[in-house]
């Protein structure tokens, strides 16, 4: 997860050199990390963003974003790569023992390591 100032603090965004909006990485609460999962299955999308404000502690979902947002970000790309590998995985673990056959498990860790079909 990654939080960023809001603007509202004081009517500045703080951005980096090419633009973007400066962020940092946080960790969920375990009611956050809850409140993720429901926004996945409310959305039926396992690899998704959407922005939690936080304020007199409470949360609050207030977006739920698309895909550009990930334009720019290796690790977005690094981090799908790697839920989507879990999930062919399963799927193919799952389908093995119902009597279906598949070629053996690739060694892929990040997007960089996919080849292009």
């Amino acid at each position: 997860a990654e939080a960023r100032k809001s603007p509202v603090v004081d009517g500045v965004v703080q951005r980096s050199d090419d633009g973007k909006e400066i962020r940092y990485p946080v960790m969920l609460s375990r009611r956050q990390k809850r409140i993720a999962h429901d926004v996945v299955m409310a959305f039926k999308q396992t690899v998704c963003g959407f922005d939690l404000l936080v304020c007199g502690g409470k949360n609050y979902v207030c977006d739920v974003n698309g895909w550009s947002f990930v334009k720019n970000s290796q690790r977005f790309w690094d981090d799908a790569t790697c839920t989507l590998r879990q999930m062919i995985f399963q799927e193919q673990r799952r389908r093995r023992r119902l009597g279906h056959g598949f070629a053996p498990e690739p060694r892929v860790r990040s997007f960089n390591d996919l080849e292009v079909l």
